[in-house]
């Protein structure tokens, strides 16, 4: 599914704070409640928890469940029972896991914090099994296409806090982790003391009309889910793409996620091959470097597979021969990466440490 639109709801829509539950200023009508802390440790990135007063800490989240709370969708139980059936058989199957990374943690027990950030990230589970995923202590390691070139999270939610529990941050796209992003969205909701779980306020979006086309009706039904949301009389009442022709459905949606343990994401070191010196040039004095280390016992390089130009996973003479045929007779180029920064798509036995012309 592909949600679109703005969601979320400010902190001056949450009033009162009792008991560990939200309530709404108004009429009650909406309640978002926790239990007391769990035994379950709370997920520092990387493994086990060491609370550093004077090193910004982080807690790790993966969302575990989802359900339709509001908007056209959830105007009718019937529909949103079968929706939350669907969603609840989409988290049971596993795959692609959303991890929540609470950063610049002050407070160990995830309390009370002015200024904080949320990381979000795709998660890989380490043992396979989608049955603890949720245990409250599942290994996850991070989806590389879920971050940039150097790491950085492609979606941060910036300028959080969180206040007697309440976590609230500045927008950013949330994609919960069963093919629904959900853009434009505040975070906001409760953290359990020790980070130990998180209950989002209603997060409101659109789905468009096209993917419940796609989608069969459960049985007893026939057709497909748009003949099901016909059936109860719930049409599109959101228009997506500006034509002035609804084409989505109104949805909001309560997020819950459990702690967990995110290990770090290790990055392929960034270098060119045949800049051997680090430099950021190539030239003959790369050259000049091979064969010193080969025959003359010079300082080995920094990056071994700078100095592999052939990318045949040794350090030989025929590296800086084929160097010297580039630079001088127009022979072949070095292999990727060249000439720009990458890292190495082959695997071998040589080191490459960080390098001082890359990124």
């Amino acid at each position: 599914m592909t949600l679109g639109g703005e969601g979320g709801f400010r902190s001056g829509q949450l009033k009162r704070y009792n008991g560990g539950a939200l309530n709404s200023p108004t009429d009650g009508s909406w309640r978002i409640g926790y239990a007391a802390a769990s035994p379950v440790p709370s997920c520092r990135l990387g493994g086990p928890s060491r609370f550093d007063a004077q090193t910004p800490n982080t807690a790790g989240l993966v969302i575990s469940g989802a359900s339709v709370s509001g908007g056209t969708l959830g105007s009718n139980i019937i529909v949103s029972s079968i929706l939350n059936v669907l969603i609840a058989d989409a988290f049971s199957t596993g795959g692609l896991r959303t991890l929540l990374e609470i950063r610049d943690l002050d407070d160990p027990t995830a309390q009370d914090d002015p200024m904080i950030s949320v990381a979000t990230y795709n998660g890989i589970d380490l043992d396979g099994d989608p049955l603890d995923d949720f245990s409250g202590m599942e290994e996850f390691e991070i989806d590389p296409a879920s971050v940039g070139p150097g790491g950085e999270p492609l979606a941060l939610f910036e300028m959080g806090s969180i206040t007697a529990g309440l976590l609230l941050t500045d927008p950013a796209t949330l994609n919960i982790g069963i093919g629904l992003p959900l853009q434009g969205v505040v975070l906001e909701g409760i953290v359990a003391p020790n980070a130990s779980s998180f209950t989002s306020a209603p997060i409101a979006g659109a789905v468009p009309a096209l993917l419940f086309d796609q989608i069969p009706a459960p049985f007893p039904f026939s057709g497909t889910l748009t003949d099901v949301l016909s059936l109860f009389g719930i049409t599109p009442d959101v228009d997506l793409d500006g034509d002035m022709i609804d084409d989505a459905y109104s949805i909001e949606i309560v997020l819950d996620a459990v702690s967990c343990v995110i290990l770090p994401l290790v990055l392929a070191p960034m270098f060119v091959r045949g800049d051997v010196n680090d430099d950021a040039m190539i030239n003959l004095v790369d050259a000049i470097v091979i064969l010193d280390e080969l025959f003359s016992g010079g300082v080995p390089a920094e990056c071994e597979d700078a100095v592999d130009i052939n990318d045949d996973g040794q350090k030989n003479l025929a590296d800086p021969i084929v160097l010297l045929n580039y630079l001088f007779t127009g022979g072949p180029a070095p292999s990727s990466p060249f000439p720009t920064c990458g890292s190495d798509s082959t695997v071998s036995s040589l080191i490459c440490d960080m390098t001082l012309s890359c990124p």
